[in-house]
């Protein structure tokens, strides 16, 4: 399920999240890993949920399947 948000007044809301539904809704990703605690931390991809379903990221599969739904 998609959902239209509209806004009158744009803020910058900074988000750790798993839910792919809605980080497919955000305007702007910053994927980091590849893992937990000391093996993440690096940023693997960054930019719109399009670019980043074109990135070399672990995240890009979950991100391409959730598109195709």
């Amino acid at each position: 399920m998609r959902h239209d948000w509209r806004w009158s007044v744009w803020n910058t809301v900074v988000v750790i999240e798993h839910n792919l539904e809605l980080i497919c809704e955000a305007d702007y990703i910053i994927d980091v890993g590849p893992g937990a605690g000391a093996a993440g931390g690096t940023i693997t991809a960054q930019g719109t949920v399009r670019q980043l379903s074109r990135a070399k990221s672990p995240t890009t599969p979950f991100i391409k399947a959730e598109l195709e739904r």
